[in-house]
């Protein structure tokens, strides 16, 4: 017996429903404002035919029928829920979201929240085991630059004992895919590595990091691409009770789009 879906898929009526249907969804969230945000990466990360390479992505405002994919149960369970409300804000439909550097991903997150409920957000950081209530002003957070210098493909090069890497940032998809990985630090270097030397290879840049490549290189290598990688500076000052000063990571919670 087909399925459902088969039935629709094969059904020329129902396809048509079902175009008509996006088409018009499309129309309607064509109306809704939208804002130009600029990303970490400055867009010179990334192909130089690639839609991003202008550093700047357009994002739309959420709605009311956004909110439910806050709460959707099977993102939420999934760990994906804040990734489902970004794709669905991307207002170019040629941005496909999984290429999107993560570095860019802090980003987004804070123009989604802004465009949808403001630009304060009041916090609790723990110091010395106290607790510090603080509102912070989303929009006063600066990027970090990068002095690597990438090709037109956005690749960079490192070299060690006379070994060149080529190396590329990682985008949203590959970093989500190592989410579960039993070697983070050898998955890293697997999916930010393109080439060594003339070593192109997936399968034999893996068998060099494998069995060639000295846990004190892969150390540097490490080091140097993530001492490099552009990002959000998501740190925060902060006076405690005896009036000193002290700084603090900027926890984004699963409460952060709640005003």
């Amino acid at each position: 017996m087909a399925r459902v879906t088969e039935k629709y898929a094969s059904d020329p009526i129902e396809q048509a429903k079902a175009q008509a249907l996006a088409e018009y969804s499309a129309k309607k969230t064509s109306s809704v404002p939208t804002e130009i945000v600029d990303l970490p990466s400055e867009g010179r990360f990334y192909p130089k035919n690639h839609p991003l390479r202008s550093g700047k992505i357009e994002m739309r405002y959420m709605t009311a029928y956004d909110e439910d994919i806050l709460t959707n149960a099977s993102y939420i369970r999934n760990g994906v829920a804040i990734d489902k409300l970004l794709e669905t804000l991307i207002v170019n439909e040629n941005i496909k979201y999984d290429s999107i550097l993560q570095c860019d991903k802090d980003a987004l997150i804070l123009a989604a929240r802004i465009l949808s409920y403001g630009k304060t957000y009041n916090v609790v950081v723990t110091h010395n085991e106290k607790e510090y209530k603080h509102s912070v002003d989303l929009t006063s957070f600066d990027f970090t630059s990068s002095d690597l210098t990438p090709d037109e493909n956005g690749y960079c090069e490192y070299e060690i004992n006379s070994v060149k890497f080529v190396f590329k940032l990682l985008s949203v998809k590959e970093n989500m895919d190592m989410k579960e990985s039993e070697h983070p630090k050898f998955d890293f270097l697997l999916n930010s590595i393109v080439k060594i030397n003339d070593i192109s290879s997936k399968e034999a840049i893996r068998e060099y990091l494998q069995y060639s490549l000295l846990a004190r290189d892969s150390k540097q290598l490490r080091e140097y691409i993530i001492n490099n990688i552009p990002r959000v500076d998501l740190t925060i000052e902060l006076e405690d009770e005896d009036g000193g000063v002290f700084t603090s990571g900027f926890p984004i919670r699963s409460d952060f789009f709640y005003p």
